[in-house]
């Protein structure tokens, strides 16, 4: 599959999260960086992360084993995780409800053992149902119909910025650190941490395996100064990343911003 351009759209004026007709408004948590929303899964309450890299939703077999999923088939994750298919009879955000919601059932090592317990990771098949608001700073996620991001999108004080979607639906865009050129980035709110790898590292001139970037830039829109880590992840190497620049952009980058994507047409805003 050749790579889809997508629009990435930046909010340069207002702080305040856009607003449309028709939405779904459900309370999120950020805890230890982690984006959180309760969702009702065949009618009981579970603490999912919000994982925009991830694309399809994955429950731990702890919480599959106390819902009673039913299992139907077995697959893999990232070609060579088992897992088990589950299916869901009712997934809800809020009043947004899902019905027969095929899941991964998998183990999550950190599920229970991190200091921000979560019961499973919701992934793009949900997510992607629908055009999504993230209000970082109200911590409130609103869910409306698909459309609504393109028909409120040419607003005044925008920047774009060009991303590129690969077939495993990561979503890619150029994020420029300080004065050096433009690094490749994958857009992941599944990750608590903004991480770059090493040949980014060598770039920067960084040697330490945690530093702070005094600026970072996507388009005209300057981002606020971060904490980074520097790691080879395995995301990196499926992207094909290892061996160039590149970095994985966390949730903590939006940290007291609003950010609204339109999935269906593959556009977004981000407030200052």
């Amino acid at each position: 599959m050749h790579p889809l351009l997508v629009v990435l759209v930046l909010a340069a004026c207002s702080g305040a999260p856009p607003r449309f007709s028709g939405g779904i408004l459900a309370p999120i948590e950020i805890r230890g960086e982690r984006l959180l929303v309760t969702a009702l899964i065949d009618g009981k309450p579970r603490v999912m992360v919000l994982d925009t890299a991830a694309s399809i939703t994955a429950i731990s077999t702890r919480a599959a084993r106390e819902l009673g999923i039913e299992v139907i088939a077995e697959t893999t994750i990232n070609g060579h995780i088992p897992a088990q298919v589950g299916l869901i009879k009712s997934l809800s955000i809020g009043l947004a409800n899902h019905r027969n919601v095929e899941v991964a059932i998998v183990d999550l090592p950190n599920a229970r053992d991190s200091s921000v317990p979560f019961d499973g990771v919701l992934g793009l098949d949900i997510l992607a149902r629908h055009d999504v608001v993230l209000d970082f700073r109200n911590r409130t996620i609103a869910l409306y119909p698909s459309g609504a991001i393109v028909e409120n999108a040419l607003l005044p004080g925008m920047a774009r910025v060009a991303l590129q979607r690969d077939s495993r639906g990561l979503m890619r865009l150029d994020v420029k650190i300080g004065d050096h050129p433009p690094m490749r980035a994958l857009l992941d709110l599944g990750a608590p941490i903004t991480v770059i790898n090493h040949a980014a590292a060598k770039v920067l001139g960084v040697s330490r395996p945690m530093f702070q970037v005094p600026s970072m830039t996507v388009g005209n829109v300057q981002l606020a100064r971060r904490t980074m880590l520097v790691r080879e992840l395995p995301v990196f190497e499926r992207a094909g990343l290892v061996d160039q620049p590149a970095i994985l952009l966390g949730s903590d980058v939006f940290k007291d911003r609003a950010l609204a994507i339109g999935y269906r047409d593959r556009m977004a805003m981000l407030s200052h």
